[in-house]
């Protein structure tokens, strides 16, 4: 199946928005558990959560923030690394994936129960990151091919697009700029541009109009009339 950048682009950032929303509700369920509103998550990193309890129930409480901060701000640094780098996703996946199989050990020493929904929901957010591993090892690998880069950051729909990263994430500060009309440097002659001129066809010149006068016939002064002189 031939390669589809924006359907991994998708499925890449799915992937992220699912390992924040793990996180966010992660650290709900810890304050929940400190506030006694008897409200669970299942759909979160288990292990810090299960460490603030046993800490807390063994009366070392700061132990258990000290290992649920630790473990939160590995997966907090992996979301936000994984912007740029998918290696940051497979290790939030591995780990993820540690944490689902430490749960399946809980429940299945407990005999189950309730922790088996909790389990599912475990299996799927895992799922989803993998998928967003596989996603990401994909466009890293097809960010070389002059057929998949000739698609993106070019002009489309009239606008210009920012540059993207192999993840597709928007490069800071690159963007496509219009070529800039020609400005010489300092010291250099230049002829100045001339307007562009259209095309007139050619108009004789209009003379202007004169009213007809009839000529006029010269007057010759009055001669007497003298008849002819004999002999003449």
């Amino acid at each position: 199946m031939a390669f589809d950048r924006t359907r991994s682009e998708a499925a890449y950032k799915s992937s992220r928005i699912t390992l924040l929303t793990l996180i966010i509700l992660t650290v709900a369920n810890v304050l929940f558990y400190f506030l006694s509103f008897g409200i669970e998550m299942l759909f979160c990193i288990d292990f810090p959560y299960v460490a603030v309890v046993i800490a807390d129930t063994a009366g070392n409480t700061p132990l258990g923030i000290a290992i649920c901060a630790a473990v939160l701000l590995f997966f907090l640094a992996a979301w936000h690394f994984s912007a740029k780098n998918h290696v940051w996703m497979i290790a939030a996946a591995a780990a993820h994936v540690l944490d689902t199989a430490t749960l399946f050990y809980l429940a299945s020493v407990s005999g189950f129960g309730d922790l088996i929904f909790a389990f599912i929901v475990h299996v799927l957010a895992s799922a989803y990151l993998i998928s967003g591993c596989v996603h990401g090892a994909k466009l890293k690998k097809n960010a070389s091919d002059p057929a998949i880069a000739a698609q993106f950051g070019a002009w489309q729909s009239g606008q210009f697009l920012p540059q993207r990263d192999v993840y597709g994430q928007p490069q800071q500060g690159q963007y496509y700029q219009p070529q800039q009309p020609y400005q010489p440097q300092q010291g250099q002659y230049c002829q100045p541009q001339q307007p562009q001129q259209t095309y007139q066809p050619y108009q004789p010149p209009v003379q202007p109009q004169q009213n007809y006068q009839p000529p006029v016939r010269p007057q010759q002064p009055d001669q007497q009339y003298r008849p002819p002189q004999e002999g003449n």
